[in-house]
């Protein structure tokens, strides 16, 4: 039985892993109470009750018999093994007995037609034909009685004679029909192939693989097992050449988008490069300017270290300046400023004059003058000097510390006098009546005792005289500052 094997075949592939159930000895029962009847007996129960009305209880009682046999012949022995559900076996083998009943019963209630073949009636049957071909055409005929003698003596049955002729026309007409459909399907493959061809000419294939399927389902409609063999050739023709089309097209397309991928590719890695070189480019030429910059920093440097070296020339006479200072015993000269300046003057190498550090970007933290000393300053051409005191208590200073100033004095040695610029102001250079210059004549104008008193008031005639100051060319190295090492 092939529908058996079959459905026996779908289940040792599911291999399902259920454990054989209480339920599965009902189905067991079954088998073993109709152990002892015969599969034919029941087959032909069963072609009986096919041609019976309201039998259904004993129509579904002989299924029943019949399923109870079938699985106990064709199941093997492994069907005590847990990996078959009988009952959904005996469920699918009754349902398949019950679809073979059920078409066994169509069959007998339509019946066939039996269409003579050639036999002794076939002469009766043309002449029969004529005749009523002639009475058709209301001509007027003698009635030959010797047609239908001639029937009975071929000892033909004249009624069932005529009752198969009648049939025979029901069964042309019919079958006529069935041509003319069959022709109008065949017609409309034609159609379909000829479309399918004609899209595939013009390379639409979204339309030419909706057309397959149209065709494919109207050629599993036809009846001619010749009619569908010839088209299917055919479309099988049309469908290879589709398969080629669509492989030639996809490989096209892949081609263009490679060759698309490939210019864009290569456009990338031109505009990368580019990048590059313009990177290159800006980086070489900030390179540049920044090596430029350094070395006209650099050139700078040079130029004013050099500048700042020339402003140590010492004096033609220097020797008596210093005589001067020594006969009035003054050592050591002041100059005071915040703490938090020592750092910066200790990394610029010496104490510099305000103007000098800002054209020179030297940032001065706390400066001690404001602007309008540098105003004062700027009036006497004095901004590019360095300020020293010959007192120790410059009454600057008292201002400042009275502001949160936090001061050191630094220790100056008198070296700095013998330097070829270096002046000296009688009292505070930005006094109106001061007088400065760069003469011995002008450092002798200096009242030394009143530079060496203590805390002089204001009211006192010697006030001003107590100020004097030494004036050193934009700058003092550290090395002069004496007690730098200290800070």
């Amino acid at each position: 039985m092939n529908i058996f094997k079959y459905i026996v075949g779908y289940f040792k592939k599911i291999r399902s892993r259920f454990r054989k159930s209480s339920r599965n000895k009902g189905v067991i029962q079954r088998i073993e109470e109709n152990k002892n009847k015969k599969l034919n007996e029941v087959d032909e129960k069963l072609q009986t009750l096919s041609t019976q009305e309201d039998n259904k209880e004993q129509v579904e009682q002989a299924i029943n018999e019949k399923t109870s046999i079938e699985i106990d012949k064709e199941l093997p022995q492994a069907i005590k093994e847990p990996i078959f559900d009988l009952v959904e076996i005996e469920n699918e083998v009754k349902l398949l007995n019950q679809k073979l009943f059920e078409i066994n019963a169509q069959k007998q209630k339509t019946g066939s037609i039996q269409v003579p073949s050639k036999s002794k009636s076939d002469e009766g049957i043309v002449r029969l034909e004529k005749f009523f071909e002639e009475l058709s055409n209301e001509t007027n005929i003698q009635v030959n009685t010797n047609i239908f003698n001639d029937l009975n003596d071929k000892k033909i049955d004249v009624e069932s004679f005529f009752e198969e002729f009648r049939l025979i026309k029901i069964y042309r007409k019919r079958e006529e029909k069935r041509e003319r459909e069959e022709q109008v399907k065949r017609q409309k493959v034609n159609a379909i192939l000829s479309q399918i061809d004609q899209t595939l000419k013009l390379e639409k294939l979204d339309q030419t693989r909706q057309n397959v399927r149209i065709a494919e389902r109207a050629i599993l409609g036809l009846r001619g097992s010749k009619q569908k063999t010839k088209f299917q050739k055919r479309l099988s023709t049309l469908v290879e050449v589709f398969r080629k089309k669509e492989i030639e097209i996809e490989a096209e397309r892949q081609r263009k988008k490679l060759e698309r991928d490939k210019k864009e590719a290569e456009r990338k890695r031109k505009e990368e490069e580019k990048r590059r070189e313009e990177k290159q480019k800006r980086k070489k030429a900030e390179e540049e300017k920044r090596r430029k910059k350094e070395q006209e920093l650099r050139n700078k440097e040079s130029e004013r270290k050099k500048q700042l070296q020339g402003l140590l020339t010492k004096k033609p006479n220097w020797e008596e300046f210093r005589n001067v200072l020594q006969e009035n015993g003054i050592t050591t000269f002041y100059h005071f400023t915040d703490r938090i300046n020592i750092e910066s003057i200790k990394n610029n190498g010496g104490l510099y004059s305000w103007y000098h550090c800002d054209r020179n970007n030297i940032y001065i933290i706390k400066s001690g003058g404001d602007s309008l000393s540098r105003d004062l300053d700027t009036r006497y051409r004095l901004q590019d000097y360095v300020r020293l005191s010959f007192c120790n208590d410059h009454p600057m200073q008292y201002r400042l510390s009275q502001s949160g100033y936090d001061l050191v004095l630094l220790r100056v040695a008198v070296d700095v006098a013998y330097f070829e610029y270096t002046a000296f102001s009688d009292i505070n250079a930005t006094d109106s009546n001061h007088s400065h210059g760069s003469t011995i004549s002008d450092l002798k104008r200096i009242n030394f005792s009143a530079t060496k008193r203590s805390y002089v008031r204001r009211e006192d005639s010697e006030f001003k005289q107590h100020q004097a100051e030494i004036l050193v060319k934009t700058w003092i190295p550290l090395e002069y500052i004496t007690n730098i090492n200290q800070f």
